[in-house]
């Protein structure tokens, strides 16, 4: 409904739907406050009872206590790889991922680095993709359909940083996912990344492949920027551990049974 160009989904269906559910709930949870304020834009009238509790994740305690050398030899067994010899996105490739401009800018950058994707192919858009064969065939680029957790974080601890200048999130975990490694992510300015990324990811416009392209050349150069931001991306994350995400919910649910008594 947002972009309704970027997805093939039965958008009345969805218009209708949420109209019901927003007109039955007592509460109503989302994720950030860029999709508080595209709800409300549609449906303005649910305001007091719409909660932004933000999101958090966790991963399995086996994964996230090995070590970077069992990483490191796992995605060299796997893929051919070195700890930060590439970058990474990981999600479904689709229009409102900006797949398209992250290709071009990545082939139009001076970096030697490699580009992994890591996801299945939600919509097989020829403009989108028309530089994804091209850097598959020059071996700039690799892409990997599915990964089990495991393999996924391992690629993910050790990339050089993790590109993710999409044209509309809700919210953007792969971004949380990176600083909670201390993993560099560069992001759009569109939804909720600027929320969830905040000062500890570099932003770029998603729209302008020339900037993209800057951005990547900046992290590929930058030893510095890239040690500075998996520090603060540490420090960021914490907002979004399960200890504030708990109580955000708690609030969510307090309001609700007020609201029920």
């Amino acid at each position: 409904m947002r972009l309704p160009y970027t997805t093939l989904d039965d958008k009345p269906y969805y218009h209708r739907l949420i109209t019901a559910v927003c007109a039955e709930a007592t509460a109503l949870c989302t994720v950030s406050e860029a999709s508080r304020k595209d709800i409300l834009s549609f449906f303005p009238t649910v305001s007091p009872k719409l909660h932004n509790t933000y999101q958090s994740f966790r991963t399995d305690a086996t994964i996230r206590e090995r070590s970077l050398e069992h990483c490191a030899a796992e995605i060299s067994a796997e893929f051919g790889l070195t700890p930060h010899s590439y970058f990474m996105f990981f999600g479904s490739l689709e229009p409102k991922k900006n797949i398209g401009r992250l290709i071009e800018g990545f082939l139009t950058s001076s970096s030697n680095r490699k580009l992994v994707l890591v996801g299945a192919m939600a919509w097989r858009a020829e403009r989108e993709l028309r530089y994804l064969e091209r850097g598959i065939e020059t071996g700039r680029i690799i892409h990997i359909d599915y990964l089990p957790e495991r393999s996924l974080f391992s690629l993910l601890r050790l990339t050089r940083a993790v590109l993710f200048p999409s044209l509309c999130e809700g919210f953007g975990l792969p971004v949380l996912e990176a600083m909670n490694f201390g993993v560099p992510a560069l992001i759009s300015q569109e939804g909720a990344l600027p929320e969830v990324g905040g000062n500890a990811a570099l932003q770029t416009n998603a729209y302008d492949v020339d900037a993209i392209t800057s951005a990547i050349d900046r992290l590929d150069r930058d030893d510095t920027l890239c040690r500075q931001l998996g520090e603060s991306g540490l420090r960021q994350a914490i907002r979004f551990d399960m200890t504030n995400y708990c109580a955000r919910l708690n609030t969510l649910y307090s309001a609700a049974l007020h609201e029920k008594a």
